[in-house]
């Protein structure tokens, strides 16, 4: 599991950290492990600051051109696809989906 993965601001990013809130650039490794691993996957839940995971069974499904160095642009542009951003809800359904008969309060 990674953490920061899905800063909210170029600030927040930004190293070396020049604010409180900061994320720092972890967001560049989760990039860089989707687009270029096979042998396990990666993707980020958008929750808190962005909640990666690295595991089997997960499809990376990297379809964009990285650039030679990542920046906060090409990032923000490309979040979703980049970070192979997910929901908590869709998240929570694929990893641990309800069994059969179980009621939801």
């Amino acid at each position: 599991m990674l953490h920061d993965c899905n800063p909210r601001d170029e600030a927040c990013q930004i190293v070396p950290r020049v604010q409180t809130v900061w994320n720092g650039d972890v967001w560049k490794s989760a990039v860089r492990f989707r687009a270029r691993n096979t042998d396990f996957g990666c993707l980020v839940v958008d929750a808190d600051e962005g909640l990666g995971i690295i595991r089997e069974g997960i499809e990376s499904d990297f379809r964009l051109t990285m650039p030679e160095t990542l920046t906060w642009s090409w990032m923000d542009t490309h979040r979703k696809k980049a970070l192979g951003l997910t929901s908590k809800k869709k998240f929570m359904a694929r990893f641990f989906p309800e069994p059969p008969g179980a009621q939801t309060a």
